[in-house]
């Protein structure tokens, strides 16, 4: 059985595949489909979809 201390071990597989997870949705659905200009533009496009988008209106598979 996994406890805490071990799952924070190096080299431990599960501890990176939620942000993996968050990572991969951010490209697909943000990333890959707009041309930015500057790295201003990409601040607040990847502010605005972490922020409005994924926070309060993308249906989480963990809660349904």
């Amino acid at each position: 059985m996994n406890s805490p201390a071990v799952m924070s071990r190096k080299g431990c597989r599960y501890d990176n595949a939620g942000m993996e997870s968050f990572l991969l949705s951010l490209k697909v659905e943000l990333i890959y489909t707009v041309c930015y200009l500057t790295r201003k533009q990409v601040r607040q496009s990847i502010f605005a979809y972490v922020e409005v988008y994924d926070k309060r209106q993308r249906r989480h598979s963990a809660i349904g």
